[in-house]
């Protein structure tokens, strides 16, 4: 588990102990496009959502395309954010600075952080994620800041560079294709069964190291959940897309202390 990870669980953790009355629900995992804590009252789910950083962290991103010169904004993303055309319109106007090279695979953005702190506002309001919950370590402070007080408490920055659009679980319609590449590569045959969430699972009675896990160039075995004896392996496919991408990160400089939670707490007894 990443310490990302780990944080969004200690974050869960902390924010259904201090407030009793409502019920924290981790969810997002490394899905930018999804909030990472949904909240609940009394077993249903409110539109207010968190989103739990662990400084410094990436924030969000758009895909982007260049043409005769210029930034333009692809199709490929999946929300539209009305900052992203501001930006670009940032960029082409001193497209010579902000071009990418083979000495310059990554071009850091300069001279606009409003407009970036508002693309990132208009990121998580799009989400109705309201707030944000940080630290700049595990088993530290945790601090709950509004989506709108973000440029008081985080140093902004963005840059441009070439980014794979990750991996994702097996596609139903591949499923006897990856088996087959399984099997043939492992040499022998195996025990493969589908979760709830439609995960396609390979089961081994042993646990393979890093360089087994990758199966092949496009396929891996995530880490495995060990049951009883047999040690569960999540199929994922990696991506064959390498995406240019204006991406955001946030650093925490607030105060090193637990803060933000009777806010957080007031908000949501007064709104829900």
């Amino acid at each position: 588990m990443k310490n990302w990870e780990k944080f969004e669980d200690e974050a869960v953790e902390y924010l259904n102990k201090k407030i009793t009355l409502f019920s924290f629900l981790k969810q997002g995992g490394s899905n930018s496009n999804s909030e990472d804590i949904r909240i609940e009252k009394n077993g249903d789910l409110i539109n207010t959502n968190i989103e739990a950083k662990l400084s410094p962290s990436q924030s969000g991103q758009f895909v982007i395309f260049e043409k005769k010169n210029q930034y333009f904004i692809s199709t490929k993303n999946k929300r539209y954010n009305p900052i992203s055309k501001l930006i670009l319109e940032n960029l082409n106007c001193e497209f010579h600075k902000y071009s990418l090279s083979k000495k310059n695979s990554v071009i850091q953005i300069k001279k606009i952080n409003k407009l970036l702190a508002k693309w990132i506002e208009s990121h998580y309001l799009s989400k109705n994620s309201l707030f944000l919950i940080t630290s700049n370590k595990l088993s530290s402070f945790k601090c709950i800041v509004p989506v709108k007080q973000i440029k008081k408490f985080f140093e902004i920055s963005a840059c441009i560079r070439k980014k794979k659009s990750g991996t994702r679980h097996v596609p139903k319609s591949r499923y006897d294709e990856v088996k087959k590449i399984l099997i043939q590569k492992l040499g022998y045959d195996n025990s493969f069964k589908i979760e709830s969430q439609k995960k396609l699972i390979l089961t081994l009675s042993k646990k393979l190291s890093n360089s087994e896990r990758n199966i092949c160039e496009n396929i891996y075995l995530s880490l495995p959940e060990k049951i009883n004896e047999n040690y569960n392996y999540p199929i994922k496919i990696k991506s064959k897309t390498n995406n240019l991408n204006v991406i955001f990160s946030l650093k925490y400089i607030g105060p090193e202390k637990n803060i933000g939670i009777e806010h957080l707490k007031n908000y949501l007894t007064s709104n829900h």
